[in-house]
């Protein structure tokens, strides 16, 4: 997300702190800052949420994609899913998946500038959760249901909604049948949208926007 970010905004003035409490995502993050040449624009920084943000530091945009799989659903989940991220990446503890999302957004407040913005990617059914969350201390919460389910197969005039996590090969062999398959947008393309200066240039209380 945080090159995704500075990619967009490379025409700004702009400094992005990015945080995971895994030392090893944040090895790859380094890697990945480093080929991309991003150095000058993004720090990286362990840290379990705003466990180690300082009180002074304040943001306009707060952006996560936190861990929103239930752990009961786990065993539900493709090899290629599981096997391949750690755990910590992808499970909440609690039934709803929600559990990272409350920690986010009750602590926001106190790190985001006067107009700042919170953006999520939301798991499947979440929305009103997260919206109930948001509403304490948040205005102008916008939820992006056309991009709700990041994987569209069209096929013929019948769309097919799959769960975010399909396995690329399904897309393989429905182009190798001839059947046409659409992507809707992805998080880091989405999030071009969300910064277009006139949305970010808004005078507002703190905002916020889900996919």
């Amino acid at each position: 997300i945080s090159c995704a970010l500075a990619h967009k905004l490379k025409d700004y003035n702009i400094e992005i702190l990015s945080i995971d409490k895994s030392s090893s995502a944040l090895i790859v993050a380094l890697e990945n800052v480093s080929k991309q040449d991003l150095i000058r624009k993004i720090i990286l920084r362990k840290s379990d949420l705003f466990s180690k943000i300082r009180d002074f530091e304040k943001f306009d945009l707060i952006i996560s994609n936190p861990p929103y799989i239930p752990i009961s659903m786990k065993d539900t989940l493709q090899d290629e899913v599981k096997n391949f991220d750690p755990d910590m990446a992808l499970f909440a503890n609690d039934d709803e998946g929600v559990e990272f999302y409350q920690k986010i957004i009750e602590k926001a407040p106190l790190y985001l500038k006067e107009n700042g913005l919170i953006a999520f990617e939301l798991g499947i059914n979440q929305a009103p959760l997260v919206q109930k969350m948001l509403e304490k201390d948040f205005k102008n919460i916008e939820i992006d249901k056309k991009k709700y389910v990041p994987v569209v197969y069209l096929l013929g005039e019948f769309f097919v909604l799959l769960d975010p996590y399909v396995n690329q090969d399904i897309e393989k062999t429905l182009g190798e049948m001839g059947i046409e398959v659409q992507r809707q947008i992805w998080f880091g393309d989405w999030l071009e949208g969300v910064l277009k200066p006139s949305f970010l240039n808004k005078k507002e209380s703190h905002r916020a926007r889900c996919v």
